[in-house]
């Protein structure tokens, strides 16, 4: 049976999810404060606390900031590829001399 090469990388997803979780919760980079409320997210805010056990989800912060890693990343792991590819044809076509 021929598997159907899927667009969508679970692992990148994966890390992508994680560099999200952990960006949002760095003091001076994900947690900005207004007034007593605390927001936390970067780029886009998506969770916000506002005290007394009061918390806000914004679901399309949260949806731009993993879509927008996981195109960065997908872009970088491409970028590394042909930085490889090219470092590979040099060092091949150094050696026939």
């Amino acid at each position: 049976m021929i598997k159907a090469r899927s667009t969508f990388n679970f692992k990148i997803f994966s890390i992508s999810f994680i560099i999200v979780m952990i960006l949002s919760f760095l003091p001076q980079i994900g947690i900005t404060e207004e007034g007593p409320y605390k927001y936390f997210g970067f780029p886009a805010r998506w969770l916000g606390n506002l005290g007394q056990g009061d918390y806000s989800f914004e679901l399309f912060g949260l949806l731009f900031n993993l879509a927008l890693l996981y195109t960065l990343l997908i872009f970088f792991k491409k970028m590394i590829g042909a930085f490889k590819a090219s470092l590979k044809r040099n060092n091949k076509s150094g050696s026939d001399t």
